[in-house]
């Protein structure tokens, strides 16, 4: 194989992936413009467990990025 196509190909992978995270992102933004579904008045502590875990993740996955992006200014 080429590396042109290989580029080619993994360009394609690339752009399919963050096209699948902006979708993740887009339906995230929505569930919290929601309030995740959750009146008020029904807020319990399940539910703030629920969102710490979720925090979580998500900062887990923003470091994840930001440190593979300081990563590739550092060389």
């Amino acid at each position: 194989m080429s590396k042109t196509r290989s580029n080619d190909d993994a360009l394609a992978a690339f752009v399919g992936r963050k096209i699948e995270i902006d979708t993740l992102l887009d339906q995230l933004k929505g569930h919290s413009e929601d309030h995740f579904g959750v009146a008020s008045n029904d807020v319990n502590w399940g539910h703030v467990g629920t969102l710490t875990e979720c925090a979580a993740l998500l900062r887990r996955a923003a470091e994840f990025v930001v440190s593979g992006q300081e990563s590739k200014s550092s060389k």
